[in-house]
């Protein structure tokens, strides 16, 4: 009986003359009929990603899993970016999911894989946000990754998720209280409901420091340029409210307002 180490050597030397069925068939036959060790079972699974039979190697690394269990977590993670490398997204889930459900205790740092899966080019972005939904408690965003998000919310026409996502991102990530007033004013422009605009407006005001009267202009401001007067209003009475100290200011803007 050959061991395992010949068995993989002959198996590699088929591999490289391009006989795959051969290969697969030297490593099969000694899964099945001897007690091979991982090295066995990822040689398989290299050989189907060689051959880009990818929901095989998912076959595999399942059944390895079962042998294995103490496999440890970064076997999963190696497999999930070869397959992500190789544009097998979905095949790249499903070894991730299977992590999630295999290493409980890692939960943090298996849902940050997936979010990096997740924010793959080929994902559609709801699949990424409904993610992210689903798991806020425990995900930590980093502030570019926030940003990225929120265009690409942005450029597919999300607007009721952009919103939302946008409050959960300003509450959790996406760097100090001053970082944060930047981006509001940047992409307070995105925002198209202007219910939800003043409401965001009023929560944030209460964050941290007082939002600087400039916020409460921009965005008044961009209100009245989408036909919501009133909603402008509004933002201005807020800011009198917040920022006392910029009421002859603010004042003045309501006075252009009421004569717009």
């Amino acid at each position: 009986m050959n061991t395992e180490q010949e068995v993989i050597s002959r198996a590699k030397e088929q591999i490289a003359a391009g006989d795959y069925t051969a290969a697969e068939q030297t490593l099969q036959q000694s899964i099945s009929e001897q007690t091979p060790g991982i090295e066995t079972y990822n040689c398989l699974m290299e050989l189907y990603y060689h051959v880009e039979m990818y929901p095989k190697v998912i076959e595999v690394f399942k059944e390895a899993s079962q042998k294995f269990p103490d496999l440890d977590l970064k076997s999963y993670f190696m497999i999930a970016d070869y397959l992500s490398q190789a544009n097998a997204v979905k095949e790249a889930e499903l070894i991730l999911l299977l992590a999630k459900q295999n290493y409980s205790e890692n939960l943090p740092h298996v849902l940050d894989k997936l979010l990096q899966l997740y924010m793959h080019r080929d994902t559609p972005i709801l699949v990424t946000f409904n993610f992210i939904k689903t798991n806020y408690n425990t995900l930590i965003l980093p502030t570019e990754l926030c940003i990225e998000i929120i265009q690409r919310l942005a450029a597919a026409k999300h607007s009721k998720e952009l919103e939302e996502f946008f409050f959960f991102a300003f509450n959790t990530s996406m760097g100090d209280i001053h970082r944060k007033k930047t981006l509001l004013k940047e992409y307070i422009g995105l925002f198209t409901d202007p219910e939800l605009i003043l409401q965001f407006i009023d929560k944030l005001s209460n964050i941290g420091l007082p939002l600087e009267p400039a916020i409460y202009f921009t965005t008044s401001t961009y209100l009245q340029s989408i036909g919501h007067t009133t909603k402008a209003k509004e933002v201005i009475k807020l800011g009198i409210t917040n920022t006392p100290e910029s009421e002859v200011l603010f004042n003045e803007v309501l006075e252009q307002l009421a004569d717009s």
